[in-house]
């Protein structure tokens, strides 16, 4: 005992001396387990004290506003910096709220003692609905404080508060509405929404994909088009249209639901697993043929496979052995109806690929609406002959703000005063993969920079589709260099 109560002491003066010894550490909110808070609730605050800047709803001025701040030892606020705002006034505004009515706040704690901790709030000026939205607070997108405060005021562009789109609040906001007919028929029915949030962050062009009856593609309509202004799809401080589909679920009889044993058709399914993310990989006989076995089949509410029905491109009975094989040992996610399980009917295409030597695979496909077999898919497609062509995610707009990735002009290229356009040839493969190559240069390092520009952007890029299957196809990107002008 006399062991332990020694131990204890000694790791406690150890986190005394490790507390004293970092006191001017700024820790970010998940690097503590009391964090920071302060007494009145935050969008109360903000609720009763922020307004738009009338000249900056008059000029249309739009967009995030980021404020990070230091909460102190004793509570008091210090760092005060705004680091991403529409204009002047909105950075003005931000700045007096928070030093007028945010200012005290309980200090955070480690290990029992105060410490020091950065906090980030997150606006959104809507210049359409004329209202300032409070979005949230935590910690930014940064491994530690001292990343943040390494930026100067000049590079505040660089913190990125780039969020999916998100509904804002709707004042008067109704749940929805189940029509009577629906409820006295006992209804279970999913009903799609699709609709498109612009640049601006408006809601538009809303349209029902389904309409089981009753009333309920009108009520969901009703429904969906209430939320009329959203912070749009953002990529540091460039917005894009976004495309969206939302399900809305009528279930008037859920016990009638979970006993019912009817097969619902996969186009009821808006949100069941449709990619080609069930593969293969074995050494299969070395006469099988490359080849696809179309599989009907039901799913059950375990995910398991019933009423099973193949059929081959041909009469090659290796390929239908090892479709047999597979389709045997294979469990699908369970179907989800109105949030609960169902059976399911699908179609799929089961794609076996024959390499050389043990170059064997076999791949489960998205099924076409048109259940079309599918395409060649070791084939490079070009543009043209695809039904939809490669994509970058944020759309063509973003895709020509690419070259603002550039941080520097390239020092040989400036030195020999070289400008222009490189093309960069951006091969998308079906799993989104990027490859490059430079089909159209300029040389002094701006062929390589362009290059990377295209690779920093990730997975952002949506392959192209043939008969609805992903396939292998290019898109060629140009990337300005133009020496600016002093």
């Amino acid at each position: 005992m006399h062991k332990i109560h020694i131990c204890m002491a000694v790791f406690s003066l150890w986190c005394c001396a490790n507390i004293a010894a970092q006191e001017d550490r700024v820790y970010l909110p998940f690097d503590l387990s009391k964090g920071a808070n302060i007494l009145q609730p935050l969008p109360v605050i903000f609720a009763k004290y922020l307004y738009y800047p009338p000249t900056a709803l008059q000029a249309k001025r739009g967009g995030f506003g980021v404020v990070s701040i230091v909460i102190e030892k004793d509570g008091s606020i210090s760092n005060l910096r705004v680091l991403k705002a529409p204009d002047s006034l909105c950075a003005a505004l931000l700045t007096s709220i928070i030093l007028t009515h945010a200012a005290k706040w309980n200090a955070a704690e480690a290990n029992g003692h105060p410490v020091r901790q950065n906090n980030c709030f997150m606006f959104y000026f809507h210049p359409v609905s004329a209202t300032v939205y409070f979005i949230g607070y935590g910690s930014p997108r940064v491994n530690n404080y001292a990343e943040l405060e390494a930026l100067t005021p000049s590079e505040y562009y660089k913190y990125n508060a780039t969020t999916d789109s998100k509904a804002l609040r709707t004042p008067n906001f109704k749940p929805l509405q189940i029509p009577p007919a629906a409820k006295a028929a006992h209804l279970n029915a999913e009903v799609a929404i699709a609709y498109e949030v612009d640049q601006q962050g408006v809601l538009k062009d809303a349209r029902a994909l389904n309409d089981p009856g009753y009333g309920c593609a009108e009520a969901a309509m009703e429904f969906v088009s209430q939320r009329k202004y959203w912070i749009p799809k953002c990529h540091y401080d460039t917005c894009f249209t976004q495309q969206r589909i939302d399900k809305v679920v009528f279930c008037t009889d859920s016990a009638a639901l979970i006993h019912s044993n009817s097969v619902v058709e996969e186009s009821a399914l808006r949100d069941y697993p449709i990619e080609n993310t069930y593969e293969l990989y074995r050494d299969f006989s070395s006469k099988l043929r490359t080849g696809f076995v179309q599989a009907d089949m039901v799913v059950e509410k375990n995910g398991t496979l019933s009423a099973v029905s193949l059929e081959s491109d041909g009469k090659d009975t290796l390929l239908m052995a090892e479709a047999r094989k597979w389709m045997s040992k294979l469990k699908m996610p369970v179907p989800l109806f109105c949030g609960l399980p169902c059976r399911v009917h699908l179609v799929r295409y089961l794609y076996f690929h024959c390499g050389e030597g043990r170059n064997h695979w076999g791949k489960m496909l998205v099924h076409s609406p048109a259940l079309k077999p599918p395409p060649d898919f070791e084939r490079l497609y070009k543009p043209e002959e695809t039904d939809q062509p490669v994509t970058y995610t944020y759309g063509s707009y973003g895709l020509q703000q690419l070259h603002r990735n550039i941080w520097k002009y390239p020092e040989n290229a400036l030195k020999q005063g070289i400008q222009g356009t490189v093309v960069v040839r951006v091969e998308v493969t079906t799993s989104a993969n990027t490859y490059t190559n430079v089909i159209s240069g300029i040389g002094g390092g701006c062929d390589e920079d362009a290059q990377q520009i295209i690779l920093r952007t990730g997975f952002s890029w949506n392959p192209a589709l043939v008969d609805g299957y992903r396939v292998k196809s290019y898109l060629d990107v140009p990337i300005p260099f133009w020496i600016k002008k002093e």
